[in-house]
């Protein structure tokens, strides 16, 4: 936490603490193992912290005064503050869409152009079809047998 304060007093406009909870107060010390300090300190720290004075220490050195209070609205959070964030992922997704699809596209490339050459002759069968019953169109008086339109078409041009 003290390193934190620390940072929050430097640039307090650009950091707002909300809230401190904290169940150790200041720096971590590290001794050799079998130290004859090592049960002096904490044997003090325990001291300070049980009066309270190393709650006192520390706000007497890490004090932090805040230039506002809490409920300072003038410059507020808003996702359009975000904007940036927003549209470097989207950009860095629909490239890494892009290059997925490409990868894809290139390892099946006879396959998808099978399917299209398939899809187009479908679609080709179905117009001339079409075509076939627009301009040969089928008299009353032909035998209702079942001929394909096709069929009939192909008998009228020989």
């Amino acid at each position: 936490m003290p390193y934190l304060k620390v940072l929050i007093g430097e640039n307090p406009e650009k950091f707002f603490l909300v809230k401190t909870q904290c169940i150790t107060n200041g720096f971590g010390f590290m001794f050799q193992k079998g130290d004859e300090l090592v049960p002096k300190v904490s044997r003090e720290i325990s001291n300070l912290r049980t009066n309270g004075k190393l709650n006192e220490m520390a706000n007497g050195w890490l004090e932090i005064q805040l230039p506002y209070t809490t409920d300072d609205t003038s410059n507020p959070i808003t996702l359009d503050r975000f904007r940036g964030v927003f549209m470097i992922t989207g950009v860095s997704s629909a490239f890494a869409l892009g290059v997925l699809l490409i990868h894809w596209l290139r390892d099946r490339w006879e396959y998808v152009v099978n399917l299209v050459n398939i899809f187009l002759l479908q679609r080709l069968v179905h117009l001339r079809n079409l075509f076939a019953k627009l301009i040969y169109l089928i008299s009353p008086l032909a035998d209702p047998i079942g001929e394909d339109t096709v069929q009939i078409a192909q008998r009228n041009i020989q």
